[in-house]
């Protein structure tokens, strides 16, 4: 929210929910990140070796997934509504940042 007011984004009751949907977004790559981090020290790769293994296996599903949050979200920019608009335009900032 304070990135919104940064950029000049109103705050709406839509706009409001931006940081929820993007927190839970963002957690859920988080979440494959550290079972795949997991796993392969289970199979007994060192700390940074399971680090690297980890990016190299959902690093690009991580970065697609967001980057298709963000085009949907960029989609409702051209709305004629302005709080949609809003929501479209912070919502894609968000995704791309976040």
């Amino acid at each position: 929210l304070g990135g919104m007011g940064l950029l000049g984004i109103n705050v709406t009751v839509m706009s409001n929910v931006n940081p929820a949907l993007v927190m839970i977004l963002v957690s859920a790559d988080g979440m494959h990140h550290s079972h795949a981090w997991r796993k392969h020290r289970d199979e007994g790769k060192s700390p940074l070796e399971a680090e690297w293994a980890a990016q190299k296996e959902v690093a690009a599903a991580c970065v697609l997934t967001a980057l298709t949050v963000a085009g949907a979200f960029a989609s409702l920019a051209i709305s004629d509504i302005a709080l949609v608009r809003g929501f479209a335009i912070a919502g894609a900032l968000a995704m791309v940042i976040g």
